[in-house]
């Protein structure tokens, strides 16, 4: 009787130790599928991004996260790793393709160029001003040109808000003028200031128009420039502003950075030159942008 409970024992012993051995195997296989499903998932998801980004040139995080289904914090682990990858290249919200990063030139060498244009789109812009509006002007080169147009004129009482050494040194003294300079660090390549500091100052002042300088405008991708802390300060203007404009001339369409902005019908309007192309002209009105085109006779 000894001899037979011994058996019993061992055997069930036996069984036990063959089925814990197989329901651990059972679990090693089913984590080794799910991880494996999981990698399949991720790469598929890495696919998904590269071809939005070569469909369009810039993605956005939270676009991308509403068209996976999944959250902010996987698109951003992706993109993360498609960086380190060097397939792409992280922007403040999403990312860009490489081949389409441009950086920003020196402003001295702004400056100098396209002037006329600039001049242009400077008058037709000057010419939306109403006596006694409040008005908040960045540190483009375009509107530099605006606030030499506003001195040359001298006709009308603005108050404006600046980012700006140089536009802040044109307005400086004059008695039509209430000049409000807001602060925080000016890089190196730049004569402004692009900072949180800035950001949080032009977000104290609510004004009637804000005028904004851009590097590059695509209607399919959105209003772009190269420097991430400009966008914020761009965006900053916009948030309190009751009117947004944007000087852009011809050259710069068709032409995306770093760093994206807004969309194009955000905008109230879009000033721009008379060397713009026709194409770009239609293109504008069959989206229903609207688009302001100086002649040559603003330079007169």
């Amino acid at each position: 009787m000894l001899l037979f409970l011994y058996i019993i024992n061992h055997f069930i012993a036996i069984y036990l130790l063959l089925l814990f051995t197989f329901k651990k195997t059972c679990y090693n296989s089913y984590i080794n599928y799910k991880n494996m499903e999981n990698r399949i998932m991720i790469q598929e998801r890495k696919n998904f991004i590269l071809e939005e980004l070569n469909k369009k040139g810039i993605v956005r995080v939270d676009n991308l996260s509403s068209l996976l289904n999944t959250s902010d914090v996987t698109i951003r682990r992706d993109l993360k790793q498609l960086e380190d990858e060097g397939l792409l290249k992280r922007i403040y919200g999403g990312a860009v393709k490489k081949s389409n990063t441009v950086f920003e030139p020196q402003v001295s060498k702004l400056l100098t160029e396209n002037i006329d244009q600039k001049k242009q789109i400077a008058k037709y812009a000057y010419s939306l001003l109403e006596d006694s509006d409040a008005i908040s002007i960045d540190g483009s080169t375009t509107g530099y040109y605006l606030a030499k147009q506003i001195r040359k004129d001298g006709g009308k009482k603005l108050t404006v808000v600046t980012n700006s050494i140089l536009i802040s040194y044109e307005l400086m003294g004059l008695t039509y003028i209430d000049l409000y300079t807001v602060g925080g660090q000016v890089p190196a390549n730049s004569w402004a200031a692009r900072s949180e500091r800035a950001e949080k100052d032009f977000k104290a002042f609510c004004v009637d128009k804000a005028f904004i300088g851009v590097n590059g405008i695509d209607f399919n991708i959105g209003i772009t420039t190269p420097d991430i802390y400009e966008t914020q300060i761009k965006r900053a203007m916009m948030s309190v502003s009751k009117q947004t404009y944007i000087l852009a001339d011809s050259t710069k369409f068709s032409h995306t950075y770093f760093s994206y902005i807004c969309s194009p019908a955000e905008a109230n309007a879009i000033i721009t030159d008379s060397q713009v192309s026709p194409r770009i002209i239609a293109e504008a009105e069959s989206r229903k942008i609207i688009l302001l085109v100086a002649d040559d006779s603003e330079n007169s």
